[in-house]
């Protein structure tokens, strides 16, 4: 899935939250960060997207068990 459907909350003074959307309409927070250069964005940017696969991968499990 890649980075794709992540999405940013930003403050004023720089803290940034990443976040998903699930298809049964929860919003997950999966990290927040200082703003900082591109390369710690991008950095944050395919953590959170580590962190959504698992989250689905996690949830797809429990539906089958």
């Amino acid at each position: 899935q890649g980075e794709a459907n992540l999405g940013e909350f930003k403050s004023r003074r720089g803290a940034r939250v990443l976040f998903f959307g699930t298809s049964n309409f929860r919003t997950v927070l999966t990290n927040g960060f200082e703003k900082g250069s591109g390369a710690k964005a991008n950095a944050e940017f395919k953590r959170a997207a580590q962190l959504r696969d698992q989250y689905l991968a996690e949830v797809e499990h429990e539906r089958h068990r």
